[in-house]
């Protein structure tokens, strides 16, 4: 054996200049330290290699000694592999360089026992990082590491880093816990970071918007990301790209793949998602040989479900694949028929449709419409439909009674009032014509009910619910959306007795998906009371169990994703975690669901969407996005009549003015509040809007006059309707106006009761002129009447001020002391057992505790698990 090594493959590479730190990724050096072995595994592009630098580097300050090995396709001998793996350690150890040719001579036992007794030996912790494994056959791999795993001492720590999966034999070498692995799904980026690359690599500042095109498109894939801002760079007048491929390093990949196996891959690209067996018939051959063969090769190919049934390439290799497609004649066309029929065979119909459309089916599409309209309707994914009502227009003309009130529905959902309108008067046109159809002329009109509700008109809608409930008992979904419609009128009217005494949802047989729609409708209104109420914690814990079932996935029947369930509670969630001040948390929720929103979000839902966006960029001193946020959800309240909104509208421009010193701009603002109040409907939801207004501009000594029995009422109206978050706006805005200091603290006192209540700490900071209100506050509190406790209480208001800005603590996801006990035990790379040993209980008690943890955390595995509270805590 030549014992002549290249010593640079000893040498981690160097990490470019503006390499952004991914400090979620990089804390795992932590629980590494406490593994024997970690994986760090994906396709091409992913990062892998500038990842385990970092954790090199980590490790180094932290006093271990580090070796490096970059493996390549010339290491295709045991021998001369853990020759290198000697090397490398030995370098790392600073051993005498001379004894490597004496160790070249060993037999591979005794190389082997030498380096790990040299380890063993080492006072520190020693990580040896293997870079490219895939590089290495497995087999080949497997003998040189094998025995190094098995026999490792107690201070070796295995990086193992490639596109490939550990041998066998390496796996079983290994106990419990003592491997820790990252795949794609973690080393890919998440908003938050594209955001950060963004901002760092542009050479333009781009909005959020643009940002978030480039993350969808990517899917969070690093060498795409980089692809498409070095052509922004080089283009810096062209619009941001939503379809560049990285085609070299695809074109490199394809050329290596036999004929046959790209023979295959490539019709996989005219769909989505895909099963072995919809990839057998599209590839003409054995799918579940085929995928396993994709994932050995790591080509882009990712498990979409727990169960391993459905698999989807990467979004931009798909589309690489479809334009290698294009240009086989008529193969495109041949490969969406086959997978429209195929999907129609499984009654799979919202797939069956997007491929009959794409391969001009219309006629078939048509038919499949019919069989899924109304379901589609009813488990949230009506913007589908539309999107098919405009590709057959022409076809639709004489549609059937039943699809005519599924777009109708549709319709009505997405905010498109008058369109449902005039497909409900073509209904009752055909009704009129001597069909026996009774129970859909009530259907009708419940959906004339649901229609007012979306209108804002909520009693309107309320009775006319309540009048079609007796005859559409044997149309549970229908009732659901009554019960809805009904609750919303309670709510609006302040009617807290009637509103939770709402009888519960009634269940929907059939699919587990067709109830999503009523369900998450139901939570949203649910949690807009709370929120009305100040009590803002079980509104997000409701909340956020909705966006859990909405969160897109593969439904053991069907495929599904519906962004509309998402982005509905998602606005609501970002108004919630705006007040607790968690201002990231809401910024990328309002980022990843504002389109959605816009287009199918309900008033309330677009108004707090709204106003945590624009506050969110005032906070960043984003004045030109805050007014153009506001300029688009007055646009909506025009084309919407949605007069409530632009109310809500005008109270934040009241706000922006007095920011911007805008004196004439605040007090007409002002102004044209209170000359709509009379005009605007649902009478309590609109207390204290005008009332604010006025406090706001005579603070900032305006000039404009206050109306003292309009604030009065308002008061009262306020604290009987139990609307704590206007109500503690209102008196802070009051207090600072009181002529007193014994007048104002009363007041200060009262509104820090109800913000101690609700947690809604931001309701404090958001007042527009705060040195008063810290003058204010410091007034008060010189006063000799005030109790020790009153005292104290002013002093946080005080405190909460003068803190503003700071780091918010991390969400506690409602773990238990013990099951956090346990979580750091498990971060630190404890099995079960050691555990159990350590807090003197059986290890079942551990895993009830594990399972209890999943659930909570939302998560499937320990690693997992403990990558989700290591997210969650800031950075020492």
């Amino acid at each position: 054996m030549n014992p002549s090594l290249i010593t640079t493959k000893l040498a981690p590479p160097r990490r470019a200049r503006q390499t952004l730190s991914r400090p979620r990724l990089e804390r795992l050096i932590q629980p590494l330290a406490d593994t024997t072995l970690a994986l760090v595994k994906a396709p091409p592009g992913f990062g892998k290699t500038t990842l385990i630098t970092a954790w090199a580097d980590a490790a180094r300050t932290a006093g271990a000694v580090v070796a490096w090995l970059t493996l390549d396709e010339h290491d295709d001998d045991v021998e001369r592999l853990l020759l290198y793996i000697t090397a490398a350690v030995r370098r790392a150890l600073q051993a005498p360089s001379a004894t490597l040719q004496n160790l070249a001579l060993l037999p591979r036992e005794q190389l082997l026992s030498q380096l790990l007794q040299e380890l063993e030996q080492c006072p520190a912790q020693v990580y040896l990082f293997l870079d490219d494994c895939h590089c290495v056959p497995p087999p080949l791999f497997e003998a040189a590491v094998a025995p190094l795993v098995r026999y490792a001492p107690h201070n070796l720590h295995l990086v193992l880093c490639g596109r490939s999966d550990l041998p066998g034999a390496i796996n079983q070498s290994l106990y419990g816990d003592a491997a820790l692995e990252l795949g794609a799904a973690q080393l890919r980026f998440t908003l938050e970071e594209t955001c950060q690359l963004v901002a760092t690599d542009s050479p333009t500042a781009l909005r959020d918007n643009d940002a978030r095109t480039l993350h969808q498109s990517t899917d969070g894939w690093i060498a795409g990301l980089r692809a498409r801002l070095l052509l922004m760079r080089q283009t810096p007048d062209a619009p941001v790209p939503a379809g560049l491929s990285v085609d070299t390093l695809f074109d490199s990949l394809l050329s290596q793949l036999p004929e046959a196996l790209l023979n295959q891959l490539l019709p996989l690209s005219v769909v989505e998602q895909f099963s072995a067996e919809l990839a057998g018939e599209l590839g003409t051959g054995d799918g579940k040989a085929l995928i396993q063969q994709l994932d050995q090769q790591q080509l882009f190919v990712s498990s979409l479900d727990e169960s391993g049934t459905w698999y989807g390439l990467h979004p931009l290799f798909r589309e690489h694949l479809r334009e290698h497609l294009l240009k086989r004649q008529g193969a495109t066309r041949q490969a969406q028929i086959r997978a429209a029929h195929w999907f129609a065979a499984q009654q799979l119909w919202t797939q069956a449709v997007r491929c009959a459309l794409a391969a001009g089916q219309k006629q078939e599409a048509l038919g499949w419409i019919a069989e899924c309209a109304m379901q589609l309707v009813e488990q949230g994914d009506f913007i589908q439909l539309l999107d098919w009502q405009r590709h057959l227009q022409d076809r639709l003309i004489e549609a059937p009674l039943q699809l005519q009130l599924a777009l109708a529905w549709a319709c009505g959902l997405a905010m498109l009032g008058e369109r449902s309108l005039q497909l409900i008067e073509t209904a009752h046109s055909d009704l009129g014509k001597g069909l026996d159809q009774s129970d859909l002329k009530w259907e009708c009109l419940a959906l004339r009910a649901m229609l007012l509700a979306l209108q804002d008109r909520s009693a309107e809608g309320a009775r006319l619910a309540r009048e079609c409930m007796p005859h559409l008992g044997a149309r549970p979904w229908i009732c659901n959306v009554l019960f809805n419609v009904i609750g919303f009128g309670d709510m609006q009217s302040r009617d807290w007795k009637g509103f939770y005494n709402l009888p519960p949802a009634l269940p929907v047989p059939q699919r587990s998906t067709r109830h999503l729609v009523t369900l998450t409708y139901r939570h949203c209104l649910v949690a807009l009371g709370e929120i009305v109420q100040g009590r803002l914690s079980p509104a997000a814990t409701l909340l956020q169990e909705s966006m859990r079932q909405a969160t897109p996935g593969v439904g053991a029947q069907e495929l599904y994703s519906s962004p509309v369930l998402r982005g509905l509670p998602a606005a609501l969630l970002s108004y919630i975690y705006y007040q607790e001040g968690r201002y990231e948390e809401a910024r990328l929720l309002n980022l990843e669901n504002q389109q959605i929103i816009r287009q199918a979000g309900f008033l309330d839902c677009m108004a707090l969407g709204t106003i945590s966006a624009c506050r969110l960029a005032l906070r960043q001193a984003d004045n030109l996005s805050a007014r153009a946020l506001l300029d688009e959800a007055e646009n909506l309240a025009q084309s919407r009549n949605w007069p409530r909104l632009s109310g809500q509208i005008l109270l934040e421009r009241t706000r922006l003015a007095l920011l911007e010193n805008n004196v004439i701009e605040a007090n007409a603002c002002a102004v044209q509040l209170q000359q709509m109040l009379p005009s605007l409907p649902n009478v309590a939801s609109n207390h204290g809007l005008a009332s604010l207004a006025q406090l706001w501009c005579a603070a900032g000594d305006t000039g404009a006059p206050i109306d003292r029995a309009l604030i009065e009422d308002d008061l009262l109206a306020l604290r009987s309707e139990h609307a704590t978050l206007r109500l503690s706006e209102l008196l802070i805005a009051q207090a600072v106006l009181q002529e007193d200091a014994e007048a104002a603290s009363a007041v200060l006192l009262e509104a820090h009761r109800l913000l101690e209540q609700s947690g809604a700490s931001q309701t404090l900071l958001d007042y527009p002129f705060k040195a008063r209100l810290a003058a204010t506050l410091q007034s008060c509190m010189d006063l000799q009447t005030l109790t020790r406790r009153q005292h104290e209480q002013l002093g946080t208001l005080l405190s909460k001020l003068q803190q503003d800005g700071q780091l918010k603590p991390a969400p506690s996801y409602d773990l238990t002391s013990k099951e956090r006990e346990i979580l750091d035990r498990v971060a630190d790379g404890k099995s079960n057992k050691e555990i159990a040993r350590d807090l003197g209980v059986a290890p079942e008690t551990i895993k009830s505790h594990m399972k209890s943890i999943f659930q909570k955390l939302d998560v499937s595995s320990r690693t997992r698990a403990a990558m989700k509270m290591r997210e969650e805590q800031p950075p020492v």
